[in-house]
């Protein structure tokens, strides 16, 4: 390895076969550059009249950006550096800022750019870049490679999360791209939401055989503009359980015609698995708890409770 200063001209940027990450906004290492120049020389392998990019793409972007015509670089030549050489180079010098997904494509690079077999990588590269080395894992991470640009520049914005990204690649192609474009961009979720809606989302469509899309758009326009997630939530649910659905709306119905006390709930099993009712109470004296009792008595009586555990019992048939 020699260091040389090389013309930006003879890099090949067209040649991004170790390139890892995004394209980020570069404006700390702009100032950085402009202030001392480059202290950290980019790493390069000469190939033929041209050089090969290892690792410094962003401050040779900075350098091209500022009018230089030259930037100062650790030279190899093509035989010195492997391609596996070369990737361990890419992570130890960007380690600090490797996200999950800039694992995921490492590893992937190690698999097909070298050839290197999942024994290999779990025993050796793994360990490497800090996962625990599993098969499980291994997987895991190899199933974020797939993702299109416009999740993965979500990811690296933060305006999603890697659990949500992980549950995004349970979903084929061109159905991610339809939930990505028409829920995320329009709704903040978490992941339990996130989680909710694609499984519904799918489960609709493949029983109405129909596309996602198809199914995002209709709910879409049910709810309208103002439409919040909530909204978009109960009509995908509505869609998914129809008579459950309709049991719910009987159920609330019902419910707020006892114009129940604050300090009384009455409660229902999730999805009506049951034909019984919860009912959890507060007091802070004997005279209030006379009084709720009192209360529930006589709402028993009148037939009010009856008509709400029949509805139960519609539900849970």
């Amino acid at each position: 390895m020699k260091f040389e200063a090389v013309q930006l001209t003879a890099l090949d940027f067209h040649d991004k076969t170790f390139w890892i990450g995004s394209s980020e906004d570069h404006t700390n290492i702009q100032h950085s550059i402009k202030e001392l120049r480059v202290i950290n020389p980019p790493s390069l392998r000469r190939n033929g009249d041209k050089y090969q990019i290892i690792c410094g793409w962003k401050r040779i972007n900075v350098c091209k950006r500022l009018g230089y015509d030259e930037i100062p670089s650790g030279v190899y030549e093509m035989d010195e550096l492997s391609c596996e050489d070369c990737l361990k180079f890419v992570f130890y010098d960007n380690q600090q800022r490797f996200t999950d997904i800039d694992k995921a494509e490492l590893i992937f690079k190690f698999k097909y750019l070298c050839g290197l077999n999942d024994d290999y990588i779990i025993r050796k590269v793994l360990p490497m870049i800090g996962i625990g080395a599993t098969r499980k894992n291994l997987e895991g991470y190899m199933s974020l490679t797939g993702l299109e640009s416009e999740i993965r520049e979500a990811y690296y914005a933060q305006k999603v999360s890697l659990e949500q990204v992980v549950l995004l690649t349970e979903v084929e192609g061109n159905q991610r791209l339809e939930i990505f474009g028409s829920i995320f961009d329009r709704f903040k979720l978490n992941n339990n939401e996130t989680r909710e809606i694609i499984r519904e989302l799918l489960a609709v469509a493949s029983r109405d055989k129909t596309s996602v899309g198809d199914v995002i758009d209709h709910i879409l326009s049910e709810i309208g503009g103002s439409g919040g997630k909530n909204e978009f939530r109960h009509v995908l649910r509505s869609l998914r359980y129809p008579t459950l659905s309709k049991v719910e709306e009987n159920y609330k119905t019902c419910l707020s015609g006892f114009n129940l006390p604050k300090d009384i709930g009455i409660f229902h099993s999730p999805f009506y698995e049951g034909n019984d009712l919860e009912i959890r109470l507060r007091f802070k004296s004997s005279d209030r708890l006379s009084e709720i009792l009192s209360y529930l008595s006589s709402v028993a009586t009148d037939g009010s409770v009856e008509k709400l555990l029949n509805i139960v019992r519609e539900g849970e048939q």
